[in-house]
């Protein structure tokens, strides 16, 4: 909180965008929190950035008027890896963003399990457009052996559902090549990308970091 806001005025935001989620511009990126509350074995956030530290609400809605008033910023990016870490401190972002009329589109990262419907329509009242979403793997033995606290399957789906209802552009992050993988666990994830049916799916390789 006592860093001061970063400074756009040095880059050329215009040139930024979003696309096809976000479409209002300009647009930056923000954070509200670093790393994560989480120790997934695979993931860099707890490696590079440690434990989890928070932001001020108040500090963030301050940030987004400085951007919206100063800048004409209309949309964000927040980088935060786990955005909706707790529940009550989103519900109180939220509502401040809609009762400070920030009227921005803004897209987050976050897990299922840190999601519900109320939550969900709050967000998007608040300017919600996108949400991504790591899913990681579609076998449940696999997701164990890479510390990943496990989400019921069937709460992925009933979210992936609510948020398209709601207009919310949903992408699933998916990571191939896990220790335990064989041919199998991967067709399985494959077929479970299949089965949540989000707009996007972003596949990626497990890479060792040294």
């Amino acid at each position: 909180d006592s860093l001061p806001f970063p400074d756009w005025e040095s880059f050329k935001i215009s040139q930024y965008s979003y696309k096809p989620i976000l479409r209002k511009y300009p647009m930056v990126t923000m954070l509200t929190s670093k790393s994560c509350v989480y120790s997934c074995s695979y993931c860099p956030y707890p490696l590079s950035y440690g434990k989890l530290r928070k932001r001020n609400v108040d500090k963030v809605i301050e940030e987004m008027l400085h951007l919206k008033n100063n800048l004409g910023v209309k949309s964000i990016v927040f980088r935060d890896p786990l955005f909706t870490f707790s529940k009550p401190r989103s519900a109180e972002l939220f509502q401040k963003m809609i009762d400070h009329k920030i009227d921005m589109e803004w897209v987050c990262e976050t897990r299922f399990d840190h999601l519900d419907e109320n939550l969900i329509d709050m967000a998007v009242k608040a300017g919600m457009k996108g949400v991504n979403v790591g899913v990681e793997a579609g076998n449940l033995d696999v997701l164990k052996s890479v510390n990943r606290k496990v989400i019921k399957f069937d709460h992925q789906k009933n979210m992936v559902d609510y948020l398209r209802n709601k207009g919310v552009w949903v992408t699933g992050f998916y990571i191939l090549g896990h220790d335990t993988d064989t041919m199998d666990t991967i067709e399985q994830t494959f077929k479970f990308s299949k089965y949540l049916n989000t707009p996007i799916a972003q596949f990626t390789i497990s890479t060792p970091i040294p």
